[in-house]
């Protein structure tokens, strides 16, 4: 009778466990966009299967965006590569606030991408937030600069 109620037990964690999202999922479909200083918006794409969006820019700076927070159905976070730069935002929390959302650090400050002179690609992965994610907060004056 033990044995069976373990097995049970088992079987509905397991099947719990396939149901909820796990942090690390890539989220698909979601618009992703950079905007460049001063306020150049480069088209949004749509995140891939792998949660993916890569966008191939010139020289300048970009902050990293969700065009419509809307969109996010869970918590999210978002991975910035820069050449070798790679930086990990803070969690932005699904239909908080209207419009744009901006990708924050850790520290509070707007991730900002720098491109040198010649251009270079930016790539952000979105996946879902792992734990303890932190309400979203409009866009704050200071900077975090990541540079390949």
């Amino acid at each position: 009778m033990t044995a069976r109620l373990a097995c049970l037990a088992a079987v509905g964690v397991m099947l719990a466990s396939l149901s909820l999202p796990t942090p690390g999922t890539p989220i698909v479909g979601i618009p992703v966009g950079l905007e460049g200083d001063p306020g150049s918006v480069v088209a949004p794409m749509l995140t891939s299967d792998a949660g993916h969006a890569a966008f191939a820019v010139g020289p300048g700076r970009y902050a990293i965006l969700l065009p419509s927070v809307q969109t996010l159905a869970v918590p999210a976070v978002a991975r910035i590569e820069v050449g070798r730069t790679v930086l990990t935002s803070a969690p932005i929390l699904p239909g908080h606030g209207r419009g744009r959302a901006y990708f924050m650090g850790p520290d509070g400050r707007r991730l900002v991408a720098v491109v040198p002179n010649g251009g270079g690609r930016i790539r952000v992965t979105l996946t879902e937030a792992a734990s303890g994610p932190r309400p979203w907060t409009p866009a704050i004056p200071r900077s975090q600069e990541i540079r390949p």
